[in-house]
């Protein structure tokens, strides 16, 4: 559960640097997310936040929401625990 606090809080600092125009502060919240979390940390952070924002805007084809679920279930992630 650290690991995934970790990795969100380093998500979200990149994405907010990067919407601020601080190309080179992105690159570095990216370097550090991607040294110190394992991949599958990442990809499931980055699953969780397409998940979301598809669901958010109403544009996530049942599909892909599927697939989404899918992974989150076979991998026995903490959000698909809840």
């Amino acid at each position: 559960m650290r690991d995934q606090l970790r990795a969100a809080m380093l998500f979200r600092a990149q994405i907010d640097a990067s919407e601020a125009g601080d190309e080179a502060a992105a690159a570095r919240y990216q370097t550090i997310l991607t040294q110190t979390c394992s991949e599958k940390v990442i990809r499931t952070l980055i699953s969780s936040a397409l998940l979301h924002a598809g669901l958010e805007r109403g544009e996530l084809p049942a599909d892909k929401h599927d697939l989404l679920t899918q992974y989150f279930v076979s991998t026995r992630t903490v959000w698909a625990r809840s």
